[in-house]
């Protein structure tokens, strides 16, 4: 299975006066995440009952594959997450999401832009190869 890498940043701008919530689970990526500024409170879905971790600036956590967490972002708070995995597959959600929310013109953007860069990425890594091989192909030896 092929396997893709992403990278975002997440925000919840100052202009914002509450605190955000996102719900994050099921998908195909494993992410790595450092909160910049702000904070981040991570409460995980069990059928015990949700443990809550707190993260500050400069801590990071981790987004295991199919696991279940709601996350609240403070006013002001910024984070970065990498990740790998069938990052294409997580999209279903995502698009269902959207629709349930009545938002389908910001998954059709999001989608625009992550078949740009894959295709963009895909153009390169060819041109790439092809200018290994032609220049193996044309060297001449003195």
């Amino acid at each position: 299975m092929f396997k893709f890498v992403q990278c975002c940043i997440s925000a919840n701008p100052s202009y914002r006066r509450h605190r955000d919530f996102s719900f994050l689970g099921w998908h195909w990526v494993n992410s790595t995440c450092t909160v910049l500024s702000g904070e981040v409170v991570r409460t995980a879905y069990s059928s015990q009952s949700g443990s809550m971790e707190k993260f500050q600036p400069s801590q990071n956590f981790r987004h295991g594959e199919f696991e279940r967490y709601a996350y609240e972002f403070a006013p002001n708070s910024y984070m970065a997450c990498y990740g790998r995995g069938a990052v294409a597959f997580s999209s279903a959600w995502m698009g269902m999401g959207s629709v349930v929310n009545g938002d389908p013109i910001s998954f059709a953007k999001l989608l625009y832009v992550y078949n740009n860069a894959c295709a963009n990425q895909i153009i390169h890594s060819l041109v790439k190869t092809f200018n290994y091989y032609k220049s193996k192909a044309l060297k001449t030896e003195l």
